[in-house]
């Protein structure tokens, strides 16, 4: 038994090392919009109110890095999680979709320099935000980030949409843009290779472990 565990120990750095460099570990980007200084439209319902303090924000977890490119990268498939926040809601990708035509440019560096990102809460990738298809009592969000660094301009928006009557006839909205002079910003939050790979170390211990008590008690 002892020297089983000796022959793990002494494989497991070489597994993990071969898991590395085949599997690309996540990598995330942390957006930072500027605060609403267009249209904030409000009404009752929905609850509460933008301000001119809030903003977009938010992260997008992809799968692994992206290429750098002069064209738009559809990013719907390889974004693994998110969460973004208009400062009222938050969405993430347990109570929202991320929706068509989400897509990046990447540069050299391997950031964003011109993006399209859309978020709501409704179930469709096509349609997240079903205005003319409403439930009574339910709150719909939608979050739109838009930026284009080469020349200098975006435009980020915020809706809350809700419906207090029967059949809807009580419709109400909250809207906030900001017609950015400038972009909103991204940011890479570096995953150290350690906790990359001591996630994966536990995982395979738990595995052998598991499979050394299945086979103690055979």
């Amino acid at each position: 038994m002892i020297k089983k565990r000796r022959l793990i120990w002494a494989v497991l750095p070489m597994c993990l090392l071969a898991y590395s460099t085949t599997y690309a570990a996540p990598v995330i980007y942390a957006y930072e919009g500027k605060p609403f200084d267009g249209n904030i439209f409000d009404e009752d319902p929905p609850s509460g109110s933008y301000t001119s303090s809030m903003r977009l924000s938010g992260t997008l977890v992809l799968s692994g890095p992206l290429i750098p490119s002069d064209s738009p990268q559809r990013i719907i498939d390889d974004v693994v999680a998110y969460s973004f926040s208009d400062g009222r809601n938050t969405l993430t990708q347990d109570n929202s979709v991320l929706f068509e035509p989400s897509s990046v440019r990447v540069n050299d560096a391997g950031l964003f320099d011109a993006w399209d990102i859309q978020i709501g809460s409704g179930t469709s990738i096509f349609d997240p935000c079903p205005q003319d298809d409403l439930v009574e009592d339910t709150r719909y969000v939608c979050m739109s980030a838009f930026g284009n660094v080469e020349s200098n301009n975006g435009a980020d928006r915020a809706e809350t949409y809700e419906c207090s009557a029967p059949g809807c006839r009580n419709l109400g909205f909250d809207v906030a843009e900001s017609n950015l002079v400038g972009t909103g910003t991204w940011t890479i939050v570096p995953i150290p290779a350690a906790v990359w790979l001591f996630g994966s170390a536990l995982g395979l211990l738990g595995w052998l472990r598991r499979k050394q008590a299945q086979l103690s008690t055979t």
